[in-house]
């Protein structure tokens, strides 16, 4: 996937701007919990370009078990130690036991990543997932209305990655650059050409992530609200217009 990021950057003149790459440390830097901001089918291609390729950091990803329907996932995927988990809520138990088993005893060149969002953002996902935690779990409707570029954080798998890998640090990544390319045709139609992407990299020593769960969920919702920050004043400096125009209703 690094060789097709690097392909697609060549060929639609895309420049990447790294922020708190130096964070990072000595590569391959494990073990990681990583987790990403979501906004586009090519953001995927980032953690394999910026961390496998060049830090050379073996990732294990937790995805949506709808992608199973591409073959190569579904037989590649599958014989790698990924976890394809659903998003329905039907079967959280064994999702969550899968991703304790998926981070434990992570090898030093080893991280697993996950998308804390669930799914790419939009702001029809942003209405329904303010709606959701309305409903179920209104202490958290103020920091969750108060996040303006990303979906509100599912806890959940995040939560027992951190618990079955207690020597893993915790690295977040944000980025703009990507929005409104939610399908194969919008890459296609030329929607990237001359995009500058940038991506930036925060990094926590395990030493530094709170143990008691109330106070580690807080700080989540705090790193998160962080990230969203940087997002927004990247957008406002830009003059960045971020276009859904891809988005499923």
């Amino acid at each position: 996937m690094a060789v097709l990021f690097g392909a697609m950057r060549r060929i639609w003149g895309v420049r990447v701007e790294l922020t708190g790459e130096e964070e990072l440390g000595a590569a391959p830097g494990g073990p990681l919990i990583v987790l990403m901001q979501h906004t586009s089918l090519v953001d995927t291609l980032l953690p394999t370009t910026y961390l496998t390729a060049r830090r050379g950091l073996k990732l294990r990803w937790v995805l949506k078990k709808e992608l199973l329907v591409d073959p190569c996932l579904d037989i590649a995927g599958l014989r790698l130690p990924n976890a394809f988990v659903g998003r329905d809520g039907s079967e959280t138990g064994k999702a969550l036991a899968r991703l304790r088993q998926l981070a434990t005893e992570l090898p030093g060149d080893e991280g697993v990543l996950i998308y804390p969002e669930g799914t790419r953002f939009t702001p029809s996902k942003q209405r329904r997932a303010l709606a959701r935690i309305a409903e179920g779990a209104p202490e958290y409707l103020d920091a969750a209305t108060a996040l303006r570029r990303v979906l509100p954080p599912r806890l959940g798998g995040p939560l027992a990655l951190i618990e079955a890998a207690p020597e893993a640090d915790l690295v977040f990544i944000g980025h703009i650059g990507f929005e409104g390319l939610a399908s194969l045709k919008s890459i296609l139609s030329g929607d990237l050409v001359g995009r500058v992407v940038r991506l930036r990299f925060w990094r926590f020593t395990r030493a530094s992530v709170p143990t008691d769960k109330a106070a580690l969920v807080a700080w989540l919702w705090a790193r998160w609200a962080a990230l969203d920050a940087w997002v927004d004043a990247e957008v406002l400096s830009e003059g960045v217009a971020l276009d859904h125009k891809g988005e499923r209703p």
